[in-house]
């Protein structure tokens, strides 16, 4: 069965599905668009983007670590990185969390090289907190001061402003 003026859509956070009117995901997608953090091209740069990044491995061909590495990290057929919207269930008017999606874009092959270059080395500090739970076991182990207080900052929006 299929209804196409509804979306189902997993929530931003937590275990969840959201079912959502299709034209209210339109209206809050289009927010996002407008807010200002994103700009309509007027042409679409993949090719050009692809192109470049093929001359680049081109010229350090030599210096990576074998030819296969070259023909893995070379992106062909690639599409432009697209924008979508998970639901904030837990804020007043579910606004959307804006995700871009760079699964097969030009730069996806070579920002998964970097990754596994980078993984061993990250999370690997007592300062590194991998998830809600350990956050919570390592807060049991610490004691707060009077004098002390314990203050969080919201590094997400940082992020979001990134030009990808």
């Amino acid at each position: 069965m299929s209804d196409r003026n509804i979306k189902i859509l997993p929530a931003d956070k937590g275990n969840a599905t959201v079912i959502m009117d299709v034209g209210t995901y339109n209206i809050k997608i289009h927010e996002i668009i407008n807010e200002g953090k994103y700009k309509e091209l007027k042409k679409d740069p993949t090719a050009s983007v692809e192109s470049k990044i093929q001359q680049t491995l081109k010229t350090y061909k030599s210096d990576l670590p074998n030819q296969l590495s070259w023909q893995k990290l070379t992106p062909r057929y690639t599409k432009p990185p697209h924008l979508y919207g998970l639901p904030k269930i837990h804020k007043p008017c579910t606004p959307l969390q804006p995700i871009v999606n760079s699964r097969n874009s030009p730069c996806h092959p070579l920002a998964k090289f970097l990754l596994d270059i980078r993984a061993p080395l990250s999370g690997n500090t007592q300062s590194a907190i991998t998830n809600t739970k350990h956050f919570i076991n390592k807060m049991k182990e610490i004691t707060i001061d009077e004098r002390e207080k314990l203050v969080s900052f919201d590094v997400g929006p940082m992020f979001q402003r990134k030009q990808l």
